[in-house]
């Protein structure tokens, strides 16, 4: 397994990036994928006005050159500002049901954190307001409310244990 952070200026690792949650929800009914062009978007550190004030990493899980997993680490700053601590968030987290593929993930996300002087993380939590947030821990089978992301029933263990902890319930109806 090799753990990398993507060049977002190369466009074949922004497409292996984009592309991994596709083939890993092939199939489900449930997921609504993210907007391509939003992906592309947030990518792009010239563009995106996210980067005026923050920055964030791209992480892929590999196997044999094939993305088994990923995930985005951000450093808010301004909302490391507004609460007075060095905040992150992760966010596109997607991945195979492996615990291993999982913390090096974290692993690499945290590192990339600690590099940057950020004391917490939270997350899910995306670059925007109206990011999704949150894991979903129940209603596996139904559509997701428009805003909440959908995930596999796995997820919650492999985040747990990463060592996270549940901060808060979102309810949606």
């Amino acid at each position: 397994m090799q753990i990398r952070i993507i060049d977002t200026t190369n466009p074949k690792d922004i497409q292996e990036f984009i592309r991994f949650p596709f083939d890993l929800y092939k199939g489900s009914e449930y997921w609504v994928p993210h907007l391509v062009s939003e992906l592309i978007t947030v990518m792009d550190r010239q563009k995106h006005p996210f980067y005026h004030h923050s920055d964030a990493a791209f992480i892929l899980a590999e196997s044999e050159g094939v993305p088994i997993g990923r995930i985005a680490v951000l450093h808010q700053r301004k909302y490391s500002e507004f609460h007075k601590a060095q905040y992150g968030f992760f966010y596109y987290f997607d991945v195979i049901d492996d615990t291993k593929v999982s913390n090096a993930l974290f692993d690499a996300a945290l590192d990339w954190a600690r590099k940057r002087g950020i004391e917490y993380i939270l997350g899910p939590k995306g670059f925007a307001r109206s990011s999704g947030i949150g894991l979903l821990l129940e209603g596996f089978d139904h559509l997701p409310a428009v805003g909440m992301n959908y995930n596999y029933p796995y997820y919650a263990n492999l985040v747990e244990n990463a060592g996270f902890t549940k901060w808060t319930d979102h309810l949606s109806g």
